[in-house]
């Protein structure tokens, strides 16, 4: 029976997805869809919820949430209350709304063009203190900043290539079915697969976590390829439960045990290939999401590292150093010494690129570096050698705990890999220090009429303008012409 509820809903169904009132109420209305709406309304159904989508036939479908959506749209309605009257006429006990095909996309959209924009006016904050928005703001920057990346994983994805859905009607209609036509259908369907997911489990056409990472690369760098290889890897594995993919394999699969003809034995052996490459792709996918899932522990050093100073880093390196014990103690396989002198090298890189960072912070480059008030200068100089300093420390002091029980994991890598980047980098360091604090003692001497400095004065000023016309590279630590 409809009732006025009903016709709520179908004013929705109708307005959604530009069809006619008389088309929506006769969806709703439909023998084995009204009895969802009513169990819905009166609260008797065991799921609060119905999903209504369209798929690319422009045919509407029902669903509970529990098997495909998102074709196209999906719209929902939510009961709210434990009880719906059915002889309401508006929607004050239940949610209705739209999902377009990219959920994350229009969030995001929503969110960086439409509320961050007006939340920069003082106006919306209302009675809030300043610094209230201010770690409001903040939190919703790291909010959107996770959507982004999120975005970035599910670029670039791998699409198994569906079989015809004639061919799968076939093979539905006899599943012992033998004709030539479907079984080269899905022989190639699974060539493709085959060539496809090789291609992603051996890493073809990606960026690698190198064995050795190099200057540029960071810390967010790793975490970043295994979570996007873990999202490839796993939306292959999920796309291979679906009903198509296993018709594909299960038709091919009987095919070889009740055929005697010649094809079988090639049909064989594509299984056989296919098989070794299932297996090779659940190793990796297990691969990938455990070590997401211990490099993950490490996210909370990664603002710190790349955002804060030398000091605020050093404050971080106890507990980063035991996170990354942990990662090489448990790991299943992140903990080999491969990979962890690549973390180690990562991160000194990063701690590199930070000490540039607080160097430059008031100059914004290296050629501007003479225009800094010295002595500032050679603070910040300086952090950056504490820094160099506190990492070994906590690198040595945490190598030695673990001796104490042997039998366990030890920190047995190449610590001039690890360290030596930065060592070099502090020896220009020190040189820069040396110099800046010589130009500014000459510069306060002359300040002061001494008698026969003059000349001397004079000449170190030479000496220094000419050194700045060579115009180096003063934080270029590889580059020994400033040597």
């Amino acid at each position: 029976m409809a009732t006025p509820r009903h016709g709520w809903c179908a004013q929705k169904l109708a307005d959604s997805f530009r069809m006619e009132i008389d088309a929506a109420r006769s969806f709703i209305q439909q023998k084995d869809i009204a009895p969802q709406f009513m169990a819905l309304f009166r609260g008797s159904s065991e799921s609060p919820k119905i999903f209504i989508f369209q798929t690319e036939d422009a045919m509407l479908h029902i669903s509970d949430g529990t098997d495909d959506l998102m074709q196209l749209k999906t719209i929902y309605f939510i009961r709210t209350a434990g009880e719906v009257a059915t002889d309401r006429d508006n929607g004050a006990d239940l949610i209705f709304g739209e999902v377009h095909k990219s959920p994350l996309a229009g969030l995001e959209t929503l969110l960086n063009n439409v509320c961050k924009p007006l939340l920069t006016s003082d106006k919306m904050w209302g009675k809030a203190t300043g610094s209230q928005s201010t770690e409001f703001m903040q939190e919703m920057d790291k909010f959107t900043g996770g959507l982004q990346e999120a975005l970035k994983h599910l670029v670039g994805g791998v699409e198994l290539q569906k079989p015809e859905e004639r061919f799968v009607d076939m093979y539905e209609a006899n599943t012992t079915s033998t004709d030539a036509g479907l079984i080269k259908h899905f022989e190639d369907i699974l060539s493709g697969w085959c060539t496809e997911v090789e291609n992603c489990v051996t890493g073809k056409g990606e960026k690698k976590s190198k064995a050795v990472a190099q200057k540029s690369d960071g810390l967010v760098d790793e975490l970043e390829y295994w979570r996007r290889r873990m999202q490839r890897l796993t939306s292959i594995t999920e796309q291979l439960k679906t009903r198509e993919c296993k018709i594909v394999l299960g038709c091919l699969s009987a095919y070889t045990k009740n055929t005697g003809d010649d094809s079988r034995q090639k049909v064989f052996n594509s299984l056989r290939r296919w098989k070794q490459i299932d297996i090779n792709l659940t190793e990796a996918a297990n691969e990938a999401k455990d070590n997401a899932k211990y490099l993950s522990t490490l996210e909370r050093f990664v603002e710190p590292l790349y955002k804060s100073p030398p000091s605020t880093v050093m404050d971080t390196l106890p507990a980063m150093m035991n996170s990354i014990k942990m990662i090489h103690t448990i790991a299943r396989y992140y903990n080999t010494e491969e990979k962890m002198t690549n973390l180690f090298v990562r991160i000194t890189n990063q701690m590199i690129e930070n000490c540039k960072q607080c160097i430059l912070a008031d100059c914004g480059a290296a050629s501007q570096l003479w225009n800094q008030d010295p002595e500032k200068l050679v603070r910040n100089l300086e952090s950056c050698l504490k820094l160099n300093e506190a990492y070994k420390e906590q690198y040595h002091a945490t190598k030695e705990k673990l001796k104490k029980t042997p039998k366990g994991k030890q920190f047995e890598f190449d610590e001039n890999e690890i360290f030596g980047k930065f060592d070099h980098f502090c020896r220009r360091i020190i040189k820069l220090i040396d110099m800046f604090s010589t130009i500014h003692q000459f510069s306060g001497l002359s300040g002061h009429s001494l008698e026969g400095m003059e000349d001397l004065i004079k000449m170190f000023e030479d000496i220094v303008r000419r050194f700045k016309m060579k115009r180096h590279d003063l934080l270029d630590y590889q580059n020994n012409k400033f040597d």
